[in-house]
């Protein structure tokens, strides 16, 4: 499919993927850029890089693309992802969102966007990356004292450390100041004696929930 001059959901997503199985790095920031002059940074996120993330996702599993097309989709949405954050000065007194992978997990995508999201709600944020383990974020917290907690797992093996991470950190942050979201999450038997709120799959809306329990 040949670039249009306006991108057009669902088109965007489609030149995304085109982008991707091509291994175009280049062509796929130009259009998330285009794409967030258009029609900006929230449905950018909603509308075309998440949507990509889980096509890319599918394909991979079901072989239709390789490990490289994953890699370059995850390594170049996860850069362009960190190029649009915005410096937050420390005398602002921004609330602070410490987000973090649960233990084993190392899909950092959407945490990286919901990072982004945060920011752009005036949020300052600190990122502990994949994997972190549990006694890593009770450190981070007790250090930091977040206004927010965001800890996310995406594959059902890594659900049990990242409950016990969440659990871990339960006595240093206000249970209505502790979120969780992932894959690992997505029912009601998952989500079962899970400590904190689950943000569910709209990151946009998640952004928003966080950010308002301190505006």
């Amino acid at each position: 499919m040949a670039p249009t001059a306006s991108l057009q959901q669902p088109d965007a997503c489609a030149e995304v993927l085109n982008s991707c199985r091509r291994l175009d790095g280049w062509g796929l920031r130009q259009l998330l850029d285009r794409s967030r002059d258009e029609r900006g940074l929230d449905r950018t996120v909603a509308e075309v890089l998440l949507p990509a993330l889980r096509h890319i996702g599918e394909r991979w599993a079901s072989g239709e693309i390789g490990v490289a097309h994953e890699h370059l989709f995850s390594s170049t949405a996860e850069r362009w992802l960190h190029a649009q954050l915005r410096p937050v000065a420390p005398a602002t007194r921004a609330p602070l969102a410490l987000l973090a992978c649960g233990p084993g997990e190392t899909h950092a995508v959407a945490l990286n966007a919901l990072e982004t999201l945060l920011n752009h709600r005036g949020w300052a944020t600190d990122h502990l990356g994949a994997s972190t383990p549990a006694s890593s974020l009770r450190t981070a917290v007790r250090v930091t004292r977040p206004a927010a907690v965001v800890v996310v797992a995406h594959l059902p093996q890594n659900r049990p450390g990242t409950v016990r991470a969440l659990a871990g950190v339960g006595d240093l942050v206000a249970p209505a100041d502790l979120f969780y979201a992932g894959g690992a999450f997505v029912t009601d038997a998952d989500r079962e004696g899970v400590p904190g709120t689950y943000l569910g799959a709209d990151l946009v809306a998640a952004a928003d929930h966080v950010a308002g329990r301190h505006p």
